[in-house]
């Protein structure tokens, strides 16, 4: 099947996620974000995989997308708790209590924010910093400790006005590579003469055979994935690059040659799978 709505999109999304697969959600999830800008929910699952995803800036961006899918609908739980889970993976421990009771606030029956929660109040209280009195958990945690009834939840912090997110963003991107302005890797001080060429080897080997199994145990994602491949190489198919006049309407439209490039790629694309005979 072709992928042409955010519901498809979403979809192969939240396959990929359940199979632990991050990076590949998050394009998915972008891409809902691009046809349906306004939608809450989209927002939330990029929060979500972002923040399990292994990319450096990835609780910083998840905390971004938080707040927008907060922006959207601040009355809808999940939100906060994708905001509060984006605190809780950067160490802010005092704020992420504070999202954490707001989730409890809207669903006093959210065990997932009770638990964080629970957590962050242990951490605190490990390192010294222990919450005052009217910050206590609700009336039954999750690990089944009897606790006094908690006062109302406290008024979240408002959020970082955009330029001092970007400032923040910064901050935390200086020692990194950022990539279009959305993913971010650690930047590499070693020596390529000194690396050990057959454990990268092995271990790519590794990550291209999970990749298959799952790939494998999977027809409905295996299919997907296939399909929405050949749509993305086929992008270009129909377009008649031959034509001089097409190609100075794309010149003058399309900013250079991108059209006449993925026409190009989706005949040989045909010509390999033997779906056409262009060449």
């Amino acid at each position: 099947p072709s992928l042409s709505s955010a519901d498809d999109y979403k979809s192969v999304g939240n396959m990929c996620y359940s199979n632990g697969m991050f990076s590949a959600a998050l394009r998915y999830y972008g891409k809902c974000i691009e046809l349906e800008p306004d939608n809450y929910v989209h927002y939330s699952n990029r929060s979500a995989a972002y923040v399990n995803s292994i990319l450096l800036s990835g609780p910083s961006l998840a905390y971004r997308d938080a707040c927008k899918c907060v922006e959207l609908n601040p009355s809808w739980f999940k939100g906060h708790l994708r905001k509060a889970d984006a605190l809780f993976a950067q160490d802010k421990l005092e704020e992420a209590i504070q999202s954490y009771s707001q989730v409890l606030a809207l669903n006093k029956e959210c065990a997932i924010a009770m638990d964080s929660r629970n957590e962050c109040l242990k951490r605190q209280l490990m390192s010294g910093k222990e919450s005052p009195p009217e910050q206590a958990p609700y009336a039954q945690g999750t690990h089944g400790q009897s606790y006094k009834n908690a006062e109302p939840a406290p008024k979240p912090a408002e959020h970082p006005t955009e330029e001092r997110t970007d400032e923040l963003i910064r901050t935390w991107t200086q020692d990194t590579e950022l990539n279009d302005n959305k993913t971010a890797s650690k930047k590499y001080k070693g020596n390529l003469a000194e690396a050990d060429r057959e454990a990268g080897r092995q271990a790519k080997e590794a990550f291209m055979n999970r990749y298959k199994v799952k790939l494998d145990s999977d027809t409905q994602l295996s299919a997907t994935v296939k399909a929405s491949m050949e749509k993305e190489k086929l992008s270009g198919d129909g377009f008649d690059y031959r034509s001089s006049q097409q190609g100075q309407r794309t010149k003058a439209y399309a900013n250079g040659t991108d059209e006449v490039g993925a026409a190009i790629s989706a005949d040989c694309y045909k010509s390999y799978t033997y779906k056409g005979s262009a060449w």
